[in-house]
This record gives C-alpha cells, structure tokens and sequence, in this order.
C-alpha cells in the first residue's frame, strides 16, 4: 500500500492518481443543474432518468487533531473545509458527466447528501437528466 492508503484505497488528492482520475475536471463545465423541478424561463423536452456522483475523502485521526485545535483557538479548519468543498465537485462534476452520457443537457431536482461515517465523509449528488430548450440567460447561469 502507498503512504496514502485507506480503507477506501489511494489518496483520490494525490497528484498523479488524481490527474489520471479527473484530468479536465476544472476544465470542464458542469450542465446546468437546479434543486428545482424545473427551469425558469425553459421548457424541459424529455426526462432522460435518474444520475448520480458520488464521492468520498477519508477523515483520519490527523484530521480530528487539527480541527479540534483549530475549533479551541476559534479559527477555522481550512484545510478540511477545502478538501470537503473538492469532494463535493467531484460528486457534482459525476452526476454532470452522468446526465451527459445520457444525453442530457441539465439537471433538475438535485439533492446532495453527506454522510459522515467510519472516518470518511461521503457525498452524493442525485438528480433528473433532462433535454431542456435553454436560453442563452439560464445556460450560463
């Protein structure tokens, strides 16, 4: 095992293997993706089905330390708030590619869930791939 190793295997933070992993991840835009039912200003065409990312980071004993010293000084644990903000993006950037490789071009109805559990924190993103005719103003937003 690497220097990196968990339960859950490499260290999805760790240079090469995450290059290989999501090599246009920053690079490429996510769909249109709305915690609504629908898309204001839009007709949606077709319901494409559910999509789904998910993602995981381990949170070890060396996580807990410093988060509990940073909440004791009342600063904020940075570092883990960075790599939780990563690994909901990866979740969002899967459930985007999801809906993608279905044909879609948005996504309604998103939920993103986090669980906490057995020194890992879990997230995913479920939703609706959708057609939707979009105009140029909810396409960029």
């Amino acid at each position: 095992m690497s220097k990196t190793s968990n339960i859950f295997g490499d260290d999805p933070f760790d240079g090469e293997s995450f290059l290989k992993s999501y090599p246009d991840m920053e690079s490429t835009p996510l769909l249109l993706m709305t915690t609504t039912s629908s898309i204001e200003g839009s007709s949606i065409s077709d319901y494409l089905g559910m999509v789904f990312g998910e993602s995981a980071i381990g949170i070890g004993l060396g996580t807990s330390v410093i988060n509990t010293a940073q909440s004791l000084f009342g600063t904020r644990a940075g570092s883990t708030e960075r790599r939780m903000e990563e690994v909901r993006r990866q979740a969002l950037y899967h459930a985007s590619e999801h809906a993608k490789s279905l044909g879609g071009n948005a996504v309604v109805g998103v939920r993103v869930d986090y669980e906490v559990t057995g020194g890992a924190l879990f997230v995913a993103v479920t939703g609706t791939a959708v057609i939707a005719e979009l105009s140029p103003v909810s396409a960029s937003a």
